[in-house]
């Protein structure tokens, strides 16, 4: 059972209603702190004590349903410690010895008189008072437990979140403790926001809001500790009207108390403890000042290792500035020194040794820093530190110095004069070693020499202005182009802007070229080779840069004449347009800067089209992807040599040869590419290798197919001379007519790859009946189902169709029958011999193949060579009768 309150809660449990009635009366007659409840049996006295707290519980022994005995141990199954006493008229020594074994607290009999009810009241506030003093002494034990491990904690902490951490653990598992948390005011939302949180009901927190001010969210323990600033307990979360808006969260956690305890030292608030308890009435007045204090020792600690933490980073703050001020006088070479005149010591740092170069714990004498200075030098700085002590005069010098080593340095040498009640007591200052600046300083003096020489001698017109538009510097070149009166110097400081206003008029577009300037300036952007035209004809060419000046922001302008290197141009543009190759000048990454008007007509685009475009745009896609490689080479080779393919705006490709070469065109750098159309040269050159392949064949025939019957003739000749014989000189003229057949023949195809002459109306039903009359078919037979006209040249299809006739005698045999007939888009002609067998079909129309003993393997050779010339396309197949088949495509008619 938990703490209870001061009043003595009694349950009497008895199934006369009167004899309760009576008790009741006599118990709360004779102490006014008892209150007694009642129940008729032990089933209603269990539920009571489910529903409510008592301090104590006073049975019969003979109830209905369970007697006294079996609801006392059904009490002590869940209230060990409840006082129980048994209070009964049915009493004997049997029942009494098994109340003591059950743990009963006392036993008394219903014995008549006046002296029971007082005797009973006794005996209950005897065993309530003990019950409670004993659960006080646990309480203070575990309270004090509690406290001495979170002091114990304190003591190590060394953060705030660690003490968080550690307070909110220690607590929330501490019985009856079940959550514990700390929270902060959110002066943003103003809400107090958890920090840290133990137990396990966290969740709670994520469920609620809680108010700093104002509203109801505001009325509750924890706002109000931290507003007051002073411990608030809940001792019944259920009963607690200021509870009301976080009532059924706490009770669904378990929650039935709870304590909010302000964390605040020396009138700084480091925010709010709140401990939840799984009881009512959990927290005493021992409990309340033990938290309260716990409360202090939470915030001291908060304070300890705040000023901890403000400590160290103190001491991290000076050790950097300590450090800093060391690299400072590292980085600038500057040390820092004093004198005391009354005491007559002397001080420096170690960056003045190391300027002497003498060891950094030397310790100097008054004044004798001196002596280190150049012999011409040391005269000034004593009499400047003489003035300082006796007239208060500070001095600021740049003098030498000759150190330890004789190494000779350049220092700039301060001091500053330290007055008390009008009297120097003190001087104070600092040696820089300003060597390398003072090295700097004529470096640039010569730079400046140089420059200066530079600006006056160059061939181009110099202006530079500052940020308030004032000349800062310009040059004779510039008066000379603009024909400005006066000379450079004399416009140093000068307006600007008054001066555009002088030299505009003799530019062409005056306002233009003051609105130019005007926009430059204000945009600051880079430009580079604007060409400008003067009134008189002559050519400018300006560039800009914006300045970043020590002094702020400022303009450079840079003006050329280049009337003479234009008028080269336009002559070169000039040569260049009247090519009849295409030209194109292109920048080394960007489009079109010039085409001539081949290029324009060749492409198919406009002069603007092709200034929007680059090279890659008029490449196939197949070649776009070696633009970027060519260029390259260009650039680093200077020229370049090469074939690709174009595509014209209409779609059209042709092949190219395109001679590169790395230019300046305009004063940037560029490329320039003739491009020629090589169409043309590429047919010629494969009409040329046609004609290699035509001889390599000849060469074939002449040393094989011409060899064989010529040396038949010489052998029979040579024969009929030795026998006389007529017979061999028959046999010597069938070589011979042999070879002058195959020397035809061979004719023929020469004639054959040749491109054919002006085509003409050729009627294929009347120019194939009479091809055939000049064949030796007989007994052949020709069907003509063609009845439409082509375009050929007359000559070379006569030969065509001589040899398909010829070819269809010797393999189709005596009896064949060939057509002709029309397609679609050409004509065929079939034979129903023999046929070709489909894996020669191929090699049919290869020169010197053949299947007759008599053939020489040229005719379809001819036919192929006749056909390729027309532009047709030769197919072999199988006719519908099984013989040979030959079809010739796109094939054109007259229109």
């Amino acid at each position: 059972m938990a703490e209870p309150s001061p009043e003595i809660v009694v349950l009497h449990v008895d199934d006369d209603p009167n004899f309760g009635s009576l008790l009741r009366e006599a118990l709360e007659a004779t102490d006014d702190r008892f209150r007694i409840e009642t129940a008729a049996n032990g089933a209603a006295a269990l539920d009571r004590l489910g529903d409510g707290q008592f301090d104590c519980v006073v049975s019969d022994y003979k109830l209905p349903g369970m007697d006294g005995l079996e609801l006392l141990a059904a009490v002590r199954e869940s209230e060990p410690d409840l006082p129980f006493l048994l209070f009964t008229g049915e009493g004997s020594e049997v029942i009494a010895s098994e109340a003591i074994r059950a743990g009963v607290t006392d036993y008394l009999k219903k014995r008549p008189g006046e002296n029971r009810f007082s005797l009973l009241a006794n005996r209950i506030r005897n065993a309530v008072e003990q019950v409670r003093a004993e659960r006080q002494a646990a309480a203070a034990r575990r309270i004090n437990v509690v406290v001495r491990k979170v002091n114990e904690a304190l003591v190590r902490a060394e953060t705030r979140a660690e003490i968080d951490e550690q307070v909110c653990s220690i607590l929330s598992a501490a019985d009856p403790y079940r959550f514990a948390w700390i929270g902060d005011l959110d002066e943003t939302t103003d809400t107090i926001e958890p920090r840290s949180t133990a137990g396990t009901e966290s969740a709670y927190l994520s469920s609620i809001d809680i108010a700093a001010e104002g509203g109801d969210l505001a009325q509750g323990p924890t706002a109000r500790a931290l507003r007051e600033d002073e411990l608030t307990v809940v001792q019944d979360i259920s009963e607690d009207p200021d509870y009301e808006p976080w009532r059924e969260t706490a009770l669904e956690q378990g929650f039935r108390s709870s304590a909010a305890i302000p964390l605040t030292y020396e009138d700084t608030q480091y925010g709010v403890l709140n401990v939840y308890a799984d009881r009512p009435n959990a927290f005493d007045t021992r409990e309340v000042t033990l938290l309260s204090d716990l409360g202090e020792s939470i915030a001291h600690a908060y304070h300890r290792v705040s000023m901890q933490e403000r400590n160290a980073t103190q001491i991290d703050q000076l050790e950097r500035l300590t450090d800093l001020f060391d690299q400072a006088q590292s980085i600038a070479d500057l040390g820092a020194w004093e004198t005391d005149v009354l005491a007559e010591t002397g001080w420096w740092t170690e960056q003045v040794s190391r300027i002497y170069g003498l060891p950094l714990d030397y310790e100097p004498d008054p004044g004798e820093g001196i002596e280190y200075f150049h012999p011409e030098d040391r005269e000034t700085i004593r009499e400047a530190y003489e003035r300082a002590i006796d007239q208060g005069e500070p001095y600021d010098l740049e003098l030498r110095v000759v150190d330890e080593q004789g190494e000779h340095k350049w220092v700039r040498a301060r001091g500053e004069p330290q007055l008390e009640d009008g009297t120097v007591t003190r001087v104070r200052g600092t040696l820089q070693d300003i060597t390398d600046t003072k090295a700097r300083e004529e470096d640039l003096k010569r730079t400046n020499a140089v420059l200066s020489k530079l600006v006056e001698t160059l061939p181009q017109g110099i202006l530079v202005e500052d940020e308030s538009r004032s000349v800062l510097v310009t040059n004779q070149r510039l008066f000379s182009l603009l024909d400005m009166p006066g000379s450079p110097t004399e416009v140093e400081g000068a307006d600007c802007e008054a001066l555009i206003e002088e030299v505009k008029g003799q530019f062409d577009t005056p306002e233009t070229f003051a609105d130019r300037i005007t926009e430059l300036v204000g945009n600051r952007t880079p430009v580079d080779h604007e060409e400008l035209t003067l009134a008189d004809g002559r050519t400018l060419e300006r560039s800009y840069r914006p300045l970043e000046l020590p002094e702020g922001r400022g303009h450079l302008w840079v003006y050329r004449e280049i009337t003479d290197r234009r008028e080269r141009q336009r002559e070169l543009e000039t040569v260049l347009e009247r090519m009849n190759d295409a030209v194109f000048v292109h920048a080394t990454d960007g489009p079109f800067l010039f085409v001539n008007q081949a290029a324009c007509e060749r492409y198919g685009y406009t002069e603007a089209d092709l200034a929007e475009m680059t090279p890659a745009d008029l490449d196939v896609p197949a070649e776009a992807e070696h633009v970027e490689e060519r260029i390259e080479t260009v650039t680093t080779q200077g020229e370049y040599v090469f074939e690709t393919e174009h595509r014209t705006a209409t779609g059209e490709t042709f092949p190219v040869e395109v001679s590169a070469s790395r230019i300046t065109f305009r004063g940037e750098p560029a490329v320039l590419s003739i491009v020629r159309d090589v169409t043309e040269r590429k047919a010629q050159a494969d009409r040329l290798r046609r004609q290699n392949a035509r001889l390599e064949e000849f060469a074939s025939v002449v040393s094989h197919d011409l060899r064989n019957p010529l040396n038949v003739a010489q052998g029979r000749i040579e024969l009929a001379r030795e026998t006389g014989s007529t017979d061999h000189l028959t046999a010597a003229k069938d070589g011979v007519d042999r070879s002058l057949e195959l020397i035809e023949d061979m004719l023929a195809l020469a004639r054959a790859g040749e491109g054919a002459s002006e085509a003409e109306p050729v009627a294929l039903s009347e120019f194939a009946a009479t091809c055939w009359t000049q064949v030796d078919t007989d007994p052949a037979a020709l069907t003509v189902e063609a009845t439409g006209t082509i375009l050929a040249d007359r000559s070379r299809f006569r030969q065509l169709l001589e040899n398909l006739f010829r070819n269809a005698v010797e393999h189709g045999g005596e009896a064949v029958t060939v057509t002709v007939g029309d397609l679609e888009d050409g004509f065929y002609v079939a034979d129903d011999g023999a046929g070709i067998p489909e894996a020669e079909q191929n090699a049919v129309f290869e020169t010197g193949h053949t299947e007759s003993a008599s053939g020489n393997g040229l005719g379809l050779s001819i036919v192929t060579q006749i056909a390729d010339a027309h532009g047709w396309e030769l197919a072999v197949t199988e006719s519908e009768a099984g013989g040979a088949r030959f079809e010739f495509r796109g094939v054109s008619r007259p229109d």
